[in-house]
């Protein structure tokens, strides 16, 4: 096991960080590199690592719903208008912690042109080293929901000034 403050020091060993940012490359850039591009699929599986108090623990996951495409929104005057989500749900597999589920959803807002993230969450406790740690447990679900927020939140920082410039172009060329 490398120490944490090890790994945060350690160099990249490729050389392009963040080119999985503007979608899938052309092959033709990548020779001699192996290229996947995978979303969210119903059915898979996912075994989520934690380390809490230095104990290790393995936690097996299955992916039970996505949802992608158009969304009726429900407005807060009552109309309705038309918008954007990508949804997926997990649900615990046996050996997991947890007994639950925890679906992720991000919504675009066209009319308002808003972004809208949330995380729901409906689980107890499944085993009984599990349940002697609840308080533990509650806690560090809480974080990794404000931590994943503050995530989205940075995330979204970032792409609006590039989605501004972006609007700002296609303007400037049209004006043309």
């Amino acid at each position: 096991m490398i120490p944490f403050l090890i790994v945060t020091r350690l160099p990249f060993n490729f050389p392009r960080v963040g080119v999985t940012k503007a979608g899938p490359p052309i092959q033709e850039e990548y020779e001699g590199w192996e290229i996947n591009h995978n979303r969210v699929q119903e059915g898979a599986g996912v075994v989520v690592t934690a380390c809490t108090l230095f104990l290790w623990s393995m936690n097996p996951l299955r992916i039970t719903s996505v949802e992608e495409g158009a969304k009726k929104l429900r407005l807060s005057t009552g109309k309705e208008a038309k918008g954007h989500r990508l949804a997926f749900a997990h649900t615990t597999l046996a050996g997991h912690q947890i007994s639950g589920e925890e679906r992720f959803a991000v919504e675009w807002h066209p009319h308002d042109d808003t972004v809208w993230y949330e995380i729901y969450t409906v689980s107890k406790a499944a085993t009984p080293l599990a349940k002697l740690a609840s308080p533990l447990l509650r806690h560090y679900q809480d974080r990794f929901a404000r931590d994943s927020m503050a995530a989205m939140q940075r995330q979204l920082a970032v792409a609006a000034p590039r989605a501004s410039q972006d609007t700002a172009a296609q303007t400037a060329s049209a004006v043309k």
